[in-house]
């Protein structure tokens, strides 16, 4: 799968943190970048159907990414999804509860940690639930 061809989906809750990656996912020839500023934005907003991945913060203001990602499972929407969050104890149980996600990655991050596993859901099929 070309990088064109790929939605990324963005839910954190720190504005500085979607703008920063999706200016990073940019820079690598992603151009189908959106963002959201919680799970319910998220919810509402992302109806593509297009091959996509998810970069999901754990901690967020009303439903956790946790939470999200199961319920995205629940309803058949299953999506690449990498976790991100500062607290190795929140990484700990999403590894735990949503084992089939495409990575685990602790903030602050390299750029190419994110952006590997960015690359990777290009060619990655989608596990079933």
């Amino acid at each position: 799968m070309k990088p064109e061809d790929l939605s990324i989906y963005v839910v954190d809750d720190d504005e500085s943190v979607l703008r920063s990656v999706k200016r990073l996912i940019r820079s690598a020839g992603y151009r189908k970048v959106e963002t959201y500023a919680c799970a319910e934005d998220f919810l509402s907003g992302a109806v593509s159907k297009e091959p996509g991945l998810l970069i999901l913060d754990l901690l967020l203001p009303g439903m956790s990414g946790i939470d999200l990602y199961h319920r995205l499972r629940k309803e058949g929407r299953t999506i690449q999804t990498v976790f991100v969050s500062a607290l190795e104890k929140e990484l700990d149980r999403a590894r735990t509860e949503c084992s089939q996600a495409l990575a685990f990655i602790q903030k602050p991050f390299e750029r190419g940690d994110l952006i590997a596993a960015v690359r990777s859901a290009s060619g990655r099929p989608i596990p079933t639930a």
